[in-house]
């Protein structure tokens, strides 16, 4: 494409050069042919002045005219052939001043348009390579998209299969997790009914909570809650629990003979019984060393039985 361009071009310097050499060949062959004529003239006045002045000097001898009118008449000739070369030469000197001057005006036609051309060739050869840079371009991007698309299925299941490998890992160590922790739930709720089954029951009192005499706990002190207090009971005395400044619930347990088991921790000494002894729900509490055995109080059995 680029060659074919190029070889246009030539062609056309090639044609505007053999048109300006025309040009030229024919302004000179022109000027040679002006040149032969004023020749030709010259020659044709210079023989008619011979002849007519061979005709005074003839007729001077034959006495028609005096020397001195013969020398008269040809002074006047003379002035007059001079008078019209005069006029002759500047005529010829105007149309050649013409002539020069549409010569320049042609010339300055030429050069514009030779301007022109040059301009337009150079602006059609930049389009030209814009364009290659563009297509070029085009397939390139169209050559990456093509690459693209025949990797990106490639990539895809590699990412898939990465995910479901770290997927898979994640989904092991949560089971590991859940297991182990399985397993220390199980070996701590062994451990609680071991201790339960080798602790002797509490002994409920005598009299009314608020007649034992208030004693100071502060860390794992165990809350019993018999067998018969009802889930939302449990759930309710927790919420007051939670409710004690300073005091925490450690874990919580549920044994099928002895009931629910509550571990608290204190962050200092509290007068833990005469708390119990004032929330609402309580009905009793029966204390032995760091065991604490809390009965509920009978009127919200029914929550029990909802619950149930």
């Amino acid at each position: 494409m680029r060659q074919g361009r190029e070889e246009q071009q030539a062609r056309k310097e090639a044609e505007r050069q053999a048109e300006e050499e025309a040009r030229e060949a024919e302004a000179w062959a022109k000027k040679e042919a002006e040149e032969a004529k004023k020749a030709r003239e010259a020659e044709y006045r210079a023989k008619k002045e011979a002849e007519w002045i061979e005709r005074v000097k003839k007729a001077v001898k034959e006495g028609r005219f005096t020397q001195e009118e013969a020398d008269e008449m040809i002074a006047v000739w003379r002035a007059q052939i001079a008078k019209d070369r005069a006029e002759r030469e500047a005529e010829e000197a105007k149309r050649a001043k013409e002539a020069e001057e549409k010569a320049r005006k042609e010339a300055e036609e030429a050069k514009k348009t030779r301007v022109a051309e040059a301009q337009a060739s150079k602006k059609a050869e930049r389009e030209a390579k814009e364009r290659a840079r563009i297509e070029a371009e085009e397939v390139r991007k169209a050559e990456e998209a093509e690459a693209q698309a025949r990797e990106k299925p490639e990539r895809e299941a590699k990412e898939r299969a990465k995910l479901e490998a770290e997927e898979a890992r994640k989904a092991e160590e949560t089971g590991v997790q859940a297991k182990k922790k399985a397993e220390r739930e199980a070996k701590e709720r062994a451990k609680l009914e071991a201790e339960a089954q080798a602790r002797k029951k509490v002994e409920k009192p005598r009299k009314a909570v608020s007649d034992v005499e208030p004693e100071i706990y502060r860390k794992n002190i165990q809350l019993i809650i018999p067998v018969a207090a009802g889930f939302k009971q449990v759930a309710k005395f927790k919420e007051y629990l939670e409710q004690v400044e300073g005091l925490t619930i450690v874990m919580t347990a549920g044994l099928v003979d002895e009931g629910s088991i509550i571990i608290v921790s204190a962050e200092k000494p509290i007068k833990l019984v005469h708390i119990l002894n004032e929330m609402p729900m309580v009905e009793s509490v029966h204390v032995k060393g760091e065991i604490i055995g809390i009965e509920l109080k009978a009127s919200s059995a029914n929550e029990k039985g909802s619950s149930a």
